[in-house]
């Protein structure tokens, strides 16, 4: 049983074929270490160098942080490169909280 009580951001992605819903969380970092040997800014860059090869690798390690057991092969066959950048957009907006969207712009428009 966990001493934590708080909840954590998830958000939901049908990357597996499926739409499923997503913890974000620390242990991404983790998987990312110990599987790839990247840190948290290691991959930053390496990913504005392969945006696809690295993606990948942060799929693999998202999914891997919510108890699915997969491998950057399996993730590499079966997703394309739209699929894994839609994923790591909609884990960043979990993560980050999207405020790029304005309440109020929708209001306006209701006006026309």
């Amino acid at each position: 049983m966990s001493i934590f009580t708080n909840s954590l951001k998830t958000f939901e992605s049908d990357i597996t074929g499926e739409l499923k819903e997503y913890n974000v969380n620390n242990a991404v970092y983790l998987y990312l270490k110990s599987k790839f040997k990247l840190t948290q800014g290691q991959w930053g860059k390496a990913y504005g160098e392969d945006e696809v090869l690295n993606g990948a690798k942060f799929v693999v390690c998202v999914l891997k942080a919510n108890n699915i057991d997969t491998t950057l092969n399996d993730v590499i066959q079966n997703t394309n490169a739209l699929q894994i950048t839609e994923f790591l957009v909609a884990y960043q907006n979990a993560m980050l909280g999207d405020d790029t969207v304005d309440e109020s712009e929708d209001d306006d428009d209701s006006g026309k």
